[in-house]
């Protein structure tokens, strides 16, 4: 792993650049999104960076002659940034203006280490779900998913997971809790979406384009605040 990289789950051990204060400063430093098709963290990832105006480079692969060799991973001029729940962080604080307050740490949390596993979790143990998601899957990804043959396989993926991220909730709880946290205002930011928006919204995104359930039973029948709440969001992502 190069110095100027970190390790899953941990913050770079270098200040962010002062040079990072808005879109174009980053588009000029030069932008690499090492990306996954249908991938909550790095949708989350690429929904930033496009709400934001960055412009950026999209690789389809893992980053040749890196030490972490998962994804999504970003390189923003000589400095590599590892791991959803940490780019996000450093973004926030690059392109919100701010860092990450607690609460805001925490809801990234939620998102990325429990919200996320647990629509992964749902899709995985009903072959049904799991082929709406090979309807979007690029090849050979599409193949495998429409294999009857390799559902038995894939659904017996989720108990590892399970094992895995024992304090996973069902979706239901997730929709109660965002539900509390959103509270009356029109973004998880205030009155604009932020960071925090993006990154919900940018996780939640593969699971839309398959249509599956457990998407629509975390936002809620359409008079839901999250109902409300994404709606407001994909409006200002589709500009």
């Amino acid at each position: 792993m190069t110095p100027s990289s970190n390790k899953e789950g941990e913050m770079p051990s270098w200040k962010t650049p002062p040079e990072w204060k808005n879109p174009q400063a980053l588009s000029d430093a030069g932008v690499t999104l090492y990306h996954m098709p249908l991938s909550p963290p790095c949708n989350k990832v690429y929904t930033v960076f496009k709400r934001y105006g960055v412009q950026f480079k999209v690789v389809e692969a893992t980053k040749k002659g890196s030490d972490y060799t998962k994804r999504p991973v970003i390189d923003i001029g000589d400095k590599q940034i590892n791991d959803s729940y940490i780019i996000m962080r450093v973004l926030a604080e690059a392109l919100g203006g701010a860092p990450y307050t607690d609460e805001e740490v925490e809801i990234e949390r939620l998102i990325t280490e429990e919200l996320m596993f647990a629509m992964e979790i749902t899709i995985m143990d009903i072959p049904s779900e799991l082929r709406k998601c090979g309807n979007v899957a690029p090849c050979p990804f599409k193949c495998i998913f429409n294999c009857c043959s390799c559902l038995p396989m894939i659904t017996g993926m989720s108990s590892g997971l399970k094992k895995r991220e024992p304090t996973v909730k069902s979706i239901a709880e997730y929709h109660n809790k965002f539900i509390q946290i959103l509270g009356d205002k029109d973004f998880f930011h205030g009155s604009t979406a932020g960071v925090i928006d993006c990154s919900l919204y940018g996780v939640m995104e593969p699971f839309r384009k398959a249509g599956n359930m457990c998407y629509l039973d975390f936002l809620g029948p359409e008079t839901s605040s999250l109902s409300n709440w994404n709606a407001r969001v994909e409006a200002l992502c589709n500009k």
